[in-house]
C-alpha cells in the first residue's frame, strides 16, 4: 500500500510540474502574441503614415488634374500626359489597398490562431486540475484505508488480551488500558505499536508491571485503577 501512495504522490507531484510548465508556456505565448502586436500595430501605424502622405500627394495631383481638365474644357484639347499621371496614380492607389487588406487578413488569421491556442492551453490547465482533484481524493482514501488498518490492529491487540487473561477485573483493566491507548493514538497520531512490544514474550511481563503499577493489594476490584483511567481520559479529551 506504500508503494501505492508513493506512485499516487510522485504522479501528484508529476502532474503539478506539468501544470506549472503548462502555465509558463501559455504566459510565454502570451508575451509573445501582445509583443507580435505591438509590432504590428507599428507597422500598421507606419504604412498609415505613408497612406496619409500618398493621399495628400494624390489630392494635391488631382487638383492640378482638375485644373487641367478645366483648361481642355476651355481649350478643346486632352492632355496625353495628364492621362498617363492619372492611369498612374490609380495603379498606386489600388496597389496600396491590396497591400492593406492583405496585411489586415494576415494580423486577423494570427489572433484567430493564438486564441486557439489559449483555449487549448486553458482546457489543459483544467485537465490538470481536475486530475490533480482526483490525486488528492485519491490520497486522501488511502489514508483514511492506513487508518482503519490501525484501528483493526488495535481491536486485534485487545482480542490478544482478552484471550492471555484470566479474570474479569483484569479483563476490564486491560480492555480500558487499551482503549486509552487508541484514545491517545487518535488524539496524538501516534500508533500503539509504540506503546506495546511486538513480541509475544515480552507482552506478559508488560502486562504484569503495568497492573501493579495502577492496582495493589489493597484493591482486588480495581477501583483505583478505574478513577485513574477515567482522570486520563477526561484529561485527554479536554
Amino acid at each position: 500500500r506504500s508503494r501505492i501512495l508513493e506512485k499516487i504522490i510522485i504522479r501528484q507531484i508529476h502532474d503539478e510540474n506539468l501544470l506549472d510548465e503548462l502555465r509558463a508556456e501559455m504566459e510565454e505565448m502570451r508575451d509573445s502574441y501582445l509583443e507580435e502586436e505591438v509590432y504590428q500595430l507599428q507597422e500598421l501605424r507606419r504604412e498609415l503614415d505613408r497612406s496619409n502622405k500618398n493621399c495628400r500627394i494624390l489630392q494635391y495631383r488631382l487638383r492640378k488634374a482638375e485644373q487641367k481638365s478645366l483648361r481642355v474644357a476651355q481649350t478643346g484639347q486632352v492632355d496625353g500626359e495628364l492621362l498617363r499621371s492619372l492611369e498612374q496614380d490609380l495603379k498606386v492607389a489600388k496597389d496600396v489597398s491590396v497591400r492593406l487588406h492583405n496585411e489586415l487578413e494576415s494580423v486577423e488569421d494570427k489572433r484567430s490562431r493564438a486564441e486557439d491556442e489559449n483555449e487549448l492551453l486553458r482546457q489543459n490547465i483544467i485537465e490538470v486540475e481536475i486530475s490533480k482533484q482526483a490525486l488528492h481524493n485519491e490520497l486522501e482514501r488511502t489514508r483514511e484505508v492506513k487508518s482503519r488498518r490501525r484501528s483493526d490492529k488495535c481491536m486485534v491487540m485487545i482480542v490478544e488480551l482478552l484471550m492471555l487473561s484470566g479474570r474479569s477485573v483484569q479483563v476490564a483493566q486491560w480492555l480500558a488500558l487499551l482503549f486509552l491507548l487508541i484514545a491517545g493514538q487518535c488524539l496524538c497520531g501516534v500508533s500503539s505499536g509504540h506503546f506495546l512490544p511486538q513480541s509475544k514474550d515480552m507482552r506478559p511481563k508488560l502486562y504484569r508491571r503495568t497492573s501493579h503499577s495502577y492496582c495493589s493489594q489493597s484493591d482486588p476490584n480495581g477501583f483505583s485503577f478505574r478513577r485513574h483511567l477515567l482522570l486520563k481520559l477526561q484529561t485527554a479529551t479536554n
